[in-house]
This record gives C-alpha cells, structure tokens and sequence, in this order.
C-alpha cells in the first residue's frame, strides 16, 4: 500500500514515502498538464484547477479567485518565502459563504487544523500546521495578547514568542517558539487593523438567488485531497526555485501589501503563461489601498482639498467642510477638533491665517509637504510643489 504524507505546513514536500506494489493502481494519477510559454506547467495547472474549484462552488469577489490559488501555493512553499500573509475570509453578515471557502481551504492547505477557538498556548506549540481559525470575531477581537501572537507570525525574522520552561533541573529558562505559519482566519466584519495589513483579505458577499454555485461532495474533497498530495510532492522543487525570487511589484502595493504579495507574484511568474498577469491585477483588485491607515487616508484627502481649489491655505472650518463634501464612510461629519487630533501626530497644527480681513484657525498647504513627501506614493503627492 503506498502511503504519502503531507510535509509540515511551508516545509516543502512529503516527509516519507512508504512504497508497497501490491496496491501500486491506487497511485493518483496527474490531469492533462497545461502549457505555458516559458513557465511551469504542473504549476500552472494546478493554479487552474484550484481556482475553477472555488468559482464552482463559490460567490467570490473579483481577483479572489485567482489571489487564493496563490495563497495556497505560498503556504506549500512557504519555506522560500520571508513573509507570511494571513488569508482573511471575512463578510458583513453571516450565510456569505465563508464556511464553503474554509471548507475548500482545509482540503487544499497543507497539514490543516481547524478549529473554531484556540487557546494561545496551542498557536504556538506546535508550528507545524496551517492554521484555520473560523469565527474569530466571537474570541479574537478582545485578546489583545492572541492577536499579538498571530501578527508575529508575518515575518519570518521576527516570527516568534517567548515563554519560560521549566527545564529538567527545575530551572525556569526562556525559550522561543516559531510561529510562521499559514493562517487563515473567516470572521463577521472586518479584523483589527493590526491584522488586517498583515492579510490577503477576501471580503464575501452574499450571493445572489441567480449565482450558479454547485454544493461540495464527498467526491470534491477527495479530488481536491489528492490535488493536496500532488502539490505537496512537487511544493520543495517549487521552493528551490522561488528561493530568494524578487518579482516586479505594481506600483499600486503599499510597503505591507507588497510583502504580502511577494511571494505570490513571484509563484505566478514561475508558472508563466498568463498568471503573471492575473496575478497582479489580482493584487490590484484586493489589496488597492489595503495597507493605508487612518492617517494615511486623511493624508490624501486633505491633499485632494487643497488640489481642487489651488488653496495655499484654508481655515479649520472650510477644510472640514470640504472633507464632508468629498465623503468620508470613518467621519461622516468632519470638525476642526477632530481634524486637529487627526494631524497632530504628523507635526501638523491649526494656526491663526488670513483670510481676507479674518484670522481663523486653520492650516498652510507648506505644512503638509513635509507628510506628503514621506507617506505617500508618488502618484498620491505632488513632488512638484
């Protein structure tokens, strides 16, 4: 009987391969390759067919059909990999499907442990697996230090947690656990903003009465089971290959949105063919302005302000009125204390300006130049001024 293991999640590959030919007919055969200019076609393939299982049996937004092929593949071969990020399933309501896409997930994603609470003892314990974490909103929102534990696992230097262990000499000694590991975590509404940089965020909607999504068999989880195994046989020669890569990253990605998406570009540029493509427009779709903050966000409206009337400076009062006007789902209603606590960790304050015979309090265009220049993108500023 021959008997494969799935590696340890992001070690690339079968740990042991026990071999009997007396039931060699049970050996899972490999489809049709497809064939790409200049790439891998096992590779290729096995992004295509993942992702034709998810738009069967899933409603899902633009670009995640192709962003979760990528992701499972990075956990594969997340040992070539420096950065590990998260895969948050997340909707507004419940009976959005996120239990059909973890479900998928768990066949596909190598060494799974679901669960529906964890203890953060047993994150880091055992590195080994790929994390699935569904209803996280009920337990997670509020345990700052789990949270902690999770977003340490993003990078690879710094992907661990220290705790005291009681040696065999009854000394108590500090010790380090790994915890870069997949994670994928589905919850109702959106995760800490933490989190939420740190993650490949697939937002579901419910579907629609006339979506045409087939319900999962138990002949789809074991086709998938064994499209599990063929990846994790090939996932170390894949590894070697995107060991150190350094794959064009659109100018769209913020610095955290491109360490997440790394890895992933560069597993679509080694499969060729039109994945390279897909890929980054995946990314695009998914992650356009995912890594901003708060401030970062105020950063470029206040710049949209100050454009659109040609403004050198403008009081406390008609710079909020101006930020209402454009919109603000945060702050629906902008006011000048607001916006100064906003700015203040910028270096930037209200002063007294003249406007005609007034002297409101209110800000220069010269005092946000310095922010500009330091948050935000070249397409978002203006280096000219």
């Amino acid at each position: 009987m021959t008997k494969k293991k799935d590696g340890p999640a992001g070690q690339g590959g079968a740990q042991r391969i026990d071999t009997d030919d007396s039931d060699s007919n049970s050996t899972i055969s490999k489809p049709r390759e497809e064939k790409t200019a200049g790439g891998d076609s096992e590779l290729a393939t096995n992004l295509s067919e993942i992702s034709r299982t998810f738009l069967k049996h899933s409603s899902l937004p633009k670009g995640a059909a192709d962003a979760i092929p990528f992701w499972i593949l990075g956990a594969h071969t997340l040992s070539a990999a420096d950065f590990s990020p998260r895969l948050g399933i997340v909707s507004p309501l419940p009976e959005c499907g996120k239990t059909t896409v973890l479900t998928l997930l768990d066949a596909l994603a190598p060494n799974p442990l679901s669960c529906s609470n964890i203890t953060r003892a047993a994150i880091f314990r055992d590195s080994s697996h790929t994390l699935i974490l569904d209803e996280a909103d009920t337990y997670m929102d509020e345990q700052s230090e789990l949270r902690g534990i999770l977003n340490s696992g993003h990078h690879r230097t710094t992907a661990y947690v220290v705790r005291c262990e009681k040696t065999k000499n009854g000394v108590w000694l500090p010790k380090k656990f790994s915890t870069f590991f997949p994670m994928i975590y589905a919850r109702i509404g959106e995760p800490h903003p933490t989190l939420l940089t740190r993650s490949i965020i697939i937002r579901m909607q419910r579907a629609k009465s006339t979506d045409a999504i087939a319900k999962i068999k138990q002949e789809d989880i074991d086709a998938l089971e064994a499209l599990r195994k063929r990846i994790s046989a090939s996932s170390s020669t894949w590894a070697k290959k995107l060991n150190r890569a350094e794959p064009d990253i659109p100018k769209c990605l913020g610095n955290r949105s491109a360490d997440n998406w790394r890895h992933m570009l560069a597993i679509a540029d080694l499969a060729g063919g039109d994945w390279p493509t897909r890929a980054r427009e995946a990314a695009g779709l998914l992650s356009p302005r995912a890594d901003l903050d708060k401030g970062e966000e105020l950063l470029i409206r206040m710049k949209d302000v100050f454009d659109r009337g040609l403004d050198d400076k403008l009081s406390s009062a008609d710079l909020c009125r101006r930020l209402n006007e454009l919109g603000d789902e945060e702050y629906p209603s902008w006011k000048p204390t607001r916006l100064a606590r906003e700015l203040k960790p910028f270096g930037i304050y209200p002063k007294g300006i003249r406007v005609g015979v007034k002297t409101p309090k209110g800000y220069e265009r010269s005092q946000f130049q310095d922010a500009w220049s330091r948050y935000l993108k070249p397409d978002d500023r203006d280096d000219s001024a």
